[in-house]
């Protein structure tokens, strides 16, 4: 949390009280909330990921527009929808970067 940090090596010993009550999928969601709660890594990658889909939307749509305009191949509305589908999933990751960060 901006705070200098230091480790302290522990010795963990055996459960003294039988199993544990947390069930695998309670686990997982502990072991994620960890994770995302206290890193920047997953906005860096919805920010990579974003970015990524946002000109691959482009990329697709300018190769969907020569199909357009210079074949006979393309089917009505197919790219449309696939293009505005990368573009704006693109632009929704970039948004929840820009959120998380403070920028908006």
């Amino acid at each position: 949390m901006g705070f200098r940090q230091k480790a302290i090596p522990i010795n963990v010993g055996e459960r003294a009280a039988g199993e544990s009550k947390y069930s695998t999928a309670k686990m997982v969601r502990l072991a994620l909330s960890g994770i995302t709660s206290f890193s920047i890594a997953p906005l860096r990658l919805a920010l990579l990921l974003g970015g990524l889909f946002a000109f691959l939307s482009f990329l697709y749509g300018g190769y969907a527009l020569w199909i357009w305009l210079f074949t006979e191949q393309a089917v009505p509305g197919w790219t449309l929808i696939i293009a505005s589908i990368l573009f704006l999933s693109g632009i929704q990751m970039l948004f929840y970067h820009s959120i998380n960060k403070g920028w908006i």
